[in-house]
């Protein structure tokens, strides 16, 4: 059958179309809104590029529909989030007032080179961030199935592998647009296993080609030929070459250029990853701190798998003005330790308005180790291993005004080792020697010789050094997540706890679900009844910040 024309319609005595037909954007936005609504994520991607209207109508749809993008909130939490989430929010011309982005990049090579390229896009005009948290975990998931030799034979063609200079060139332009966004918290958190699979060459490798969305023509997507203020605002917002196409990938990537007058409004810095210590970017690690001297006051590491050399020239390197809190952490199983004393101290001997220390797994301090005179003159809160806390103790019993307020002492997991809870010993010991109000914590990661220790305290025939402990009114207590309390422990826990003479308050911030329900179920009722009884002193037991026991209510 022959399709009808024009004058086969004239002919029947039909109704003509006007030659001005009627065009879908002539339909009201309630219309367009439910026709939006149907397509998928991708065809709303390409959709929301046609015109101003379809860009404000279809776009947030795809927001709503993941609850990735809390526009009202100001903050983006992505977490395995779809693919075209990081490429609508680049675009997205209302998206200006993100305040804080949580974001954990997403496996595969491809993925992760498409959404590093478009966080760096969004940041690049986003006016008011003030907070970012890169999380590599799925990436380092995902690599540590891939590389894992467990028997079977991979479903990849061959070992994933990252060209090394067009990693450093996408990594680190996200890095520099956060610096020029004036971001003001920023932290970047593992990846360790990047650094495994970028070592190959561009002819070995796997190409990190972006997505398909790296590549959206404003040309050939477009239903509608945009108006030209409209194509100019996109093409702002979505910085890409129009004219490139799939096998010319590699000029996508940001071309970065240098520069050493570095800004930085960073007040807090939370480097637990390796990639900012690796050689391929501990330049810009060490420009970042040194551009960030007069603003930054917290700063954090992670020490794993970093040699000495680098950590002693990084704390040789920086001086920031500012400092005030420095955490120095690893994984929960210590390996060597790579941080030397004399490296560390000097950094902290430059650094006299630090009031808060707080270390896990640095180099353990021999018995009798004395250090620097007059280091952390102003520290007010330490958490670490007793050997430092023996050693600070000692330099705040020399001022007549000692600055410290609390104090909490840490036990370390080591692969190499055990731990002697002793040492909890020495460090209370020297807790008795300071005149001030003390908030005492006891952090537990160590579970092998941790009941022995509350035994021996509990003893009747063993007098205690906690009962010196006068000036303890507050105590916190912190126990690993992999630690649960054994009976023994909830046994003898009032009697240990009435060792505490002039204790108010008793806070355990990291306590396991299973040992929260020892205090709050009805059937253990009476261990907090005899904690009542013998605490007389002791007003309330808070449990993992949430709920609060007030011991009034147990004592008779």
């Amino acid at each position: 059958m022959s399709t009808p024309t024009v004058s086969h319609l004239e002919e029947s005595n039909l109704p003509v179309r006007s030659q001005e037909s009627s065009q879908i954007l002539d339909l009201p936005d309630e219309l367009l809104h439910l026709i939006s609504n149907e397509l998928d994520d991708e065809s709303i991607c390409r959709i929301s590029i046609t015109c101003r209207r379809f860009h404000y109508l279809a776009l947030p749809i795809l927001f709503e529909r993941h609850d990735e993008y809390y526009h009202q909130e100001g903050f983006l939490v992505s977490y395995q989030g779809k693919k075209e989430t990081v490429p609508a929010l680049k675009m997205a011309l209302f998206v200006t007032q993100l305040q804080e982005i949580h974001f954990y990049l997403n496996h595969t090579v491809e993925r992760l080179f498409s959404e590093l390229n478009h966080l760096r896009g969004l940041v690049s005009r986003l006016t008011s961030l003030k907070t970012a948290m890169i999380s590599f975990s799925d990436v380092d998931v995902w690599l540590q199935e891939v590389l894992s030799d467990n028997g079977e034979e991979s479903t990849l063609p061959t070992r994933p592998m990252i060209e090394v200079e067009r990693w450093k060139e996408a990594f680190l332009g996200l890095m520099d647009a956060f610096l020029r966004a004036s971001c003001t918290r920023l932290s970047i958190q593992g990846g360790r296993r990047i650094f495994e699979v970028s070592q190959a060459m561009a002819s070995d490798s796997i190409p990190a080609i972006p997505s398909p969305y790296d590549q959206l023509s404003m040309e050939s997507l477009s239903l509608y030929p945009p108006a030209a203020t409209f194509q100019e605002e996109i093409n702002t917002s979505m910085p890409w070459d129009t004219s490139n196409k799939l096998n010319q990938a590699s000029s996508f990537y940001y071309e970065r250029t240098r520069d050493r007058a570095m800004t930085s409004a960073l007040v807090n810095f939370e480097i637990f990853s390796e990639i900012l210590l690796e050689p391929l970017c501990f330049s810009w690690t060490l420009d970042a701190l040194n551009a960030s001297a007069n603003t930054l006051t917290h700063l954090a590491f992670k020490v794993e798998n970093i040699p000495s050399t680098t950590w002693s020239h990084l704390f040789g390197s920086l001086s920031l003005n500012a400092l005030e809190s420095l955490n120095i952490t690893c994984g929960l199983v210590i390996q060597e330790p790579h941080i030397t004393t004399e490296s560390f101290f000097e950094f902290l001997a430059r650094h006299p308005t630090v009031t808060t220390l707080d270390l896990y797994g640095v180099s353990i301090l021999e018995e009798g180790f004395l250090l620097p005179k007059g280091i952390l003159p102003n520290i007010t809160t330490i958490t670490a291993h007793p050997s430092y806390i023996v050693g600070i103790v000692r330099q705040q019993c020399d001022k007549s005004t000692p600055s410290l307020k609390s104090i909490t002492v840490s036990s370390e997991y080591y692969t190499h080792r055990s731990f002697d809870y002793r040492l909890f010993d020495d460090a209370l010991v020297s807790v008795t020697q300071l005149a001030t109000d003390i908030e005492l914590g006891l952090k537990f990661a160590y579970e092998i010789g941790l009941d022995q220790w509350f035994l021996t305290h509990s003893s009747s025939t063993n007098p205690s050094i906690i009962r010196n402990l006068h000036h303890v009114q507050k105590l916190t207590i912190k126990v690993s997540w992999f630690i649960e309390l054994s009976s023994t422990v909830f046994q003898i826990f009032p009697i240990w706890l009435s060792l505490f003479r002039n204790l108010s308050y008793l806070e355990f911030a990291e306590l396991p679900s299973e040992s929260v329900e020892r205090f709050t179920s009805m059937d253990n009722k009476h261990l907090l009844e005899e904690i009542a009884f013998r605490c007389p002193r002791l007003e309330s037991i808070t449990l993992n910040h949430r709920t609060k026991l007030h011991m009034s209510s147990f004592r008779k």
